[in-house]
C-alpha cells in the first residue's frame, strides 16, 4: 500500500484496516459462541 500512495503515514494505512480485522474476527467468533447461527439455513433445507 505504501507503494502506491507514498505520501499517506504507514500508521494511517494500518489504522483504516482496523475495522475491516474487527468484522472479520466477528465473523469468526460469532459462529463459535453461537453455532445455531451458521446451522440455521441448512437445517430449514433438510425439513
Amino acid at each position: 500500500m505504501k507503494g502506491l500512495v507514498p505520501d499517506v503515514p504507514i500508521q494511517h494505512i494500518f489504522r483504516g484496516i482496523i475495522p475491516f480485522w474487527i468484522a472479520m474476527i466477528l465473523c469468526v467468533i460469532l459462529p463459535i459462541a453461537f453455532p445455531q447461527i451458521a446451522r440455521f439455513l441448512p437445517q430449514t433445507k433438510v425439513q
